[in-house]
């Protein structure tokens, strides 16, 4: 069998290994199986840090953006008051937004 040349840089071929497997498989069954999965934590983590609630320690995801663009959930959101936001509320809401960005 012969030997990748950078066989060395991913363990590929290091002894003992069975003669009949090719470094190619090697590399796919252990190296990039690997990285693909820490990619995928790692793809994972950032989007949920990216979409959690701004407020310090909250697990929550935020739906909602204030004036600036900041997520919050219904909760930590300063318009919503702690209470979950009816029809009416979000509906109210848009339209002091709308109302401000006219007015700027």
């Amino acid at each position: 069998m012969i030997a990748h040349p950078w066989g060395w840089l991913f363990a590929i071929g290091v002894h003992p290994y069975p003669a009949g497997t090719p470094w190619s498989y090697q590399l796919l069954s252990g190296f990039l199986t690997d990285m693909s999965l820490v990619t995928l934590i790692a793809g994972l983590v950032t989007w949920y840090r990216s979409a959690n609630c701004r407020w310090e320690s909250c697990p929550r995801i935020g739906h909602y953006k204030d004036s600036r663009g900041v997520r919050w959930c219904w909760k930590h959101h300063p318009d919503h008051k702690g209470q979950k936001p009816t029809g009416a509320v979000l509906h109210r809401l848009h339209h002091e937004h709308v109302a401000r960005l006219a007015g700027q």
